[in-house]
């Protein structure tokens, strides 16, 4: 069972037994929300990994509250699988910047993308006198062994070639789809891509032919969508800002009092001009 989780001090607790009141949920299947593969994808690990859910008594009636608003309250169970699916990625990647293993899958991108201007250099090279680029080598006793003659230069870098089945005819296709494999993401943005692809898919859904009570896309209705979207990010403990998202708290007594609070100009950022998160 995915136990729900508290926003304190930056980081996500367990909330002590007894604390509060939760009711407990089968994880939704996301069948009845038609083909939003979107919402499937961003919940899959989640799906496969617990078959049943717990959440606060008062998260629950203040989401039908939410729901009831865009008419979507026959997706209640689906949406709060949804919201439990977001706050366990959230959880799941604050802190990824601080991941060594990461640093170096960083660093990856950068110094394939440098060894293939090489080989490019090599593979394209019209004469045989042309300067390739040398190679250093640190060894572990500290020193640089520089590699410059053209005859061993030549046979690293054929050397190389073969390796990635690369040749000029193929060398765009072969060098793109080496780099696809690489991280896409900056290890200090995995939390904020979480809250990008729910908010857009979240979003999407609402102004799909998938959800059968599609409204207009006018100003006031865009404006009560933007409210839903932040509440629901709000009811699930997962801060779209830096200030801190809503924690179970019995002086809420209706959804209105999280509208009051909630931060829809900075939503608009992630749904119009979403954050740099890729490593170019």
């Amino acid at each position: 069972m995915y136990q729900w989780k508290t926003y304190q001090d930056s980081l996500y607790i367990n909330l002590p037994e007894g604390s509060i009141e939760f009711d407990m949920y089968e994880v939704s299947s996301l069948e009845d929300i038609g083909s939003i593969e979107s919402f499937k994808e961003l919940t899959n690990f989640f799906r496969g990994t617990y078959s049943s859910l717990q959440i606060p008594t008062q998260t629950a009636k203040l989401l039908d509250e939410a729901l009831e608003d865009i008419d979507l309250v026959s997706l209640r169970e689906e949406f709060i699988t949804l919201g439990c699916a977001l706050q366990y990625a959230y959880c799941n990647n604050i802190g990824s910047e601080n991941d060594e293993d990461l640093k170096t899958l960083a660093l990856e991108k950068e110094d394939i993308k440098g060894l293939f201007r090489a080989l490019r250099k090599y593979l394209f090279s019209t004469s045989h006198s042309e300067e390739l680029p040398s190679i250093t080598i640190k060894i572990d006793t500290g020193d640089n062994i520089n590699i410059k003659n053209p005859l061993v230069l030549k046979t690293i870098y054929g050397a190389l070639c073969d390796k990635f089945l690369l040749t000029r005819e193929n060398y765009v296709q072969q060098k793109e789809g080496i780099l696809s494999k690489t991280l896409q993401i900056k290890p200090d943005k995995f939390s904020e891509n979480v809250k990008v692809e729910f908010i857009n898919a979240i979003y999407n859904f609402i102004y799909s032919e998938n959800n059968p009570n599609r409204p207009r896309i006018d100003k006031a209705l865009k404006k009560s969508t933007l409210e839903f979207i932040a509440a629901f990010f709000a009811l699930f403990e997962v801060p779209i800002n830096n200030s801190a998202p809503f924690v179970n708290n019995p002086s809420i007594g209706n959804i209105s009092q999280i509208y009051d609070n909630v931060d829809i100009k900075n939503l608009k950022h992630y749904i119009e001009r979403p954050p740099s998160i890729e490593i170019k």
